[in-house]
């Protein structure tokens, strides 16, 4: 049985990457797209050839072959959005952050899992796949044993009037919620469970969300861990700049940039034998993946990919390092 999807935000991230996954993979289908801009929604219909349009949630949850909703609305709207789905019998593949914060969070989980149906979080890259060989090459201990993680995920993003993403009621924080969920969510999908943190996190005066954060992490392993996400530096090279790295005893390994959405970008593995290069020049869309994944762990009964409950331990990092800077 086909996964039809329902959108529920076709903003940017929908346009670029999702609806397009959606309409390539076999075994999907887009259903309907709601926006509350009729002009807007009845264009991304039919950008995407997509046979209805809606302009209000409730008609589209009412949508009876919709069976999974795609939910990329700002993170103000997806506790509410994910538990109207659930009891609505969806199942729910969301945007990052999963929610503003932990308790939101908690509340999707119990929304889905008291109706029966799956919850997935898009965080695509742990669909990278350069990211899953260093995953397997860690398993194998290519690496020895890990000491250290460092990455960093950033952009030189000056504050505009109007942006969401600066409105903490809106989207729960400044670029540790928006680039951190992913960074720590990579950085356990590679290393583990996280065990205590330290941070340093500024804001600017002029808006409501911090700018600037460097989390030092302990991972349950006893490796350290040191995640930076910024949205106020320049670097001299955004596309190595934006890299994740492990250290360990036998060896090394790096991979950038974090905003490849093919899998694309250099691979190297530092061993005593010397350096490898494992680079990839490019292939299938990583949110064909992600999707890919949903589907066969509802098909299956398995686990689904991305897991909410990872999602919901990097909120609660990401809380306690607000905490310590409040």
């Amino acid at each position: 049985m086909p996964l039809v999807w329902g959108i529920l935000g076709a903003g940017d991230i929908a346009r670029r990457h999702m609806a397009p996954a959606m309409q390539r993979a076999a075994g999907h289908r887009l259903g309907a797209v709601m926006r509350r801009d009729p002009i807007g929604a009845e264009q991304f219909a039919t950008d995407f050839a997509i046979p209805r349009w809606y302009t209000t949630v409730e008609a589209l949850l009412a949508d009876r072959e919709v069976n999974a909703v795609y939910i990329a609305t700002p993170p103000a709207s997806h506790a509410e959005l994910t538990s109207r789905a659930a009891d609505a019998g969806k199942h729910v593949l969301c945007e990052k952050p999963l929610a503003r914060s932990a308790a939101e969070a908690r509340q999707m989980i119990a929304a889905c899992s008291a109706n029966g149906v799956r919850l997935m979080v898009c965080h695509y890259q742990r669909f990278n796949l350069r990211h899953r060989k260093i995953r397997e090459w860690a398993g194998q201990g290519m690496l020895g044993r890990i000491v250290s993680a460092r990455i960093n995920f950033s952009s030189f993003s000056p504050a505009q009037p109007g942006q969401w993403r600066r409105d903490a009621s809106q989207s729960g924080g400044g670029p540790l919620m928006d680039l951190g969920t992913h960074c720590l969510d990579l950085l356990m999908f590679l290393c583990g469970s996280i065990d205590s943190v330290n941070a340093v996190v500024d804001a600017p005066g002029e808006t409501g969300v911090e700018d600037a954060a460097t989390l030092l992490l302990r991972f349950r392993s006893g490796a350290h861990g040191i995640v930076s996400t910024y949205w106020s530096a320049r670097m001299a090279d955004e596309v190595a700049g934006n890299a994740v790295e492990l250290w360990g005893t036998e060896g090394c390994v790096t991979a950038s940039p974090l905003f490849s959405k093919d899998s694309s970008g250099t691979l190297t593995l530092h061993t005593p034998r010397g350096a490898e290069d494992h680079s990839l020049s490019g292939g299938k869309p990583i949110h064909e993946s992600v999707i890919e994944d949903f589907r066969i762990a509802i098909e299956s009964g398995g686990p689904v990919g991305a897991p909410a409950e990872d999602a919901l331990a990097g909120l609660e990092i990401i809380e306690s390092a607000y905490a310590r800077h409040g």
